[in-house]
């Protein structure tokens, strides 16, 4: 046990130690190439990573750009329609309509009836009511009442009840 003990290096150490240099040596040319073939690779990624989002952004904006053209678009075609709607609801252009497609003529100013009144009661009652055109007479319809506290309402009621029936009772 002693001699093992006394063996400090053995002989396949020594002669990995001698031939280290020299494999290092010649693998150092190689190894600097894939190193630098890898640190290419990774840039040329990140870039074209980079230039990818850059054009997806670029082309973001055109489209962007393009629907806010074609939004105004529609917006100015909505504003023509609702003009052109307006127009068409109008009583000139219904008129105009009219006569252009249908041949139709505006008609004579209309004529009213007078009705004569015969007595008093019906002067009084029916025909002063029922009469649209202003009355020649200088008699004049009685007012309706005007909405108050109920009871003057009620009373007020009442005599307009016995004014239009000539106060009888």
């Amino acid at each position: 046990m002693a001699r093992i003990a006394g063996q400090t290096v053995p002989r396949a150490s020594v002669f990995a130690q001698s031939r280290a240099p020299a494999q290092h040596a010649a693998r150092s040319p190689a190894r600097i190439a894939s190193w630098i073939a890898c640190a290419f690779l990774l840039a040329s990624a990140a870039l074209s990573l980079y230039l990818v989002q850059v054009s997806s952004v670029a082309t973001a904006g055109y489209e962007l750009e393009r629907l806010q053209a074609e939004r105004k678009e529609w917006l100015a075609r909505n504003g023509q329609l609702e003009l052109e709607l307006a127009k068409r609801h109008s009583l000139v252009w219904s008129e105009s309509q009219a006569v252009e497609r249908l041949g139709m003529i505006r008609g004579p100013r209309p004529e009213y009836v007078v009705v004569s009144q015969t007595t008093d009661e019906c002067a009084a009652t029916t025909c002063a009511l029922t009469d649209r055109r202003p009355s020649s007479s200088p008699r004049e319809t009685p007012r309706r009442p005007t909405p108050r506290n109920p009871v003057a309402g009620l009373s007020d009621l009442l005599a307009w009840v016995s004014s239009i029936h000539g106060g009888r009772e």
